[in-house]
């Protein structure tokens, strides 16, 4: 997406929602999107969130939203989108042992999502969710686990 673009979505959808909690659909599109493009994901959620569309905090939830029958962890996994990954654990603040994620069948960790993976995924999927889910519990890995063990 061009950077026109996204500064066209941010402003366009600077519009106030009518449920803050839940990203406007064209929003939600462009995560999406995003989402299943190597790498493209964190500069499009940094523009949302400097432009006022989403803020910090929203990482949990956005895990979960829903994209064309998946959530977006699960779309990020099944196509192995490591950057993307990444972004919305560690830089979005999201504690990976905590049950945060609705996944239709209560609250589930990012751990647990993952542990299944390495379990029951295709075997590429399976070698992908065992490596994040040792590598998001990793301090130096993932340094917002100290930042997040202080809250």
């Amino acid at each position: 997406m061009s950077r026109l673009s996204i500064l066209s979505l941010v402003l366009f959808l600077s519009i106030p929602m009518a449920r803050a909690d839940v990203p406007h659909e064209a929003v939600r599109d462009a995560i999406c999107k995003a989402a299943g493009q190597e790498s493209a994901l964190p500069g499009q959620m940094d523009s949302l969130i400097e432009g006022g569309v989403l803020r910090d905090g929203q990482g949990a939830q956005i895990l979960s939203m829903r994209c064309d029958g998946s959530t977006l962890i699960e779309l990020m996994v099944q196509g192995l989108q490591a950057e993307n990954l990444e972004y919305m654990v560690v830089d979005m603040l999201v504690d990976p042992r905590e049950p945060v994620l609705d996944l239709g069948g209560g609250p589930v960790s990012v751990n647990d999502y993952l542990r299944r993976q390495s379990r029951q995924g295709e075997p590429e999927v399976a070698e992908f969710a065992g490596e994040y889910l040792r590598l998001l519990g990793d301090r130096k890995f993932n340094p917002s686990l100290m930042v997040l063990n202080n809250q």
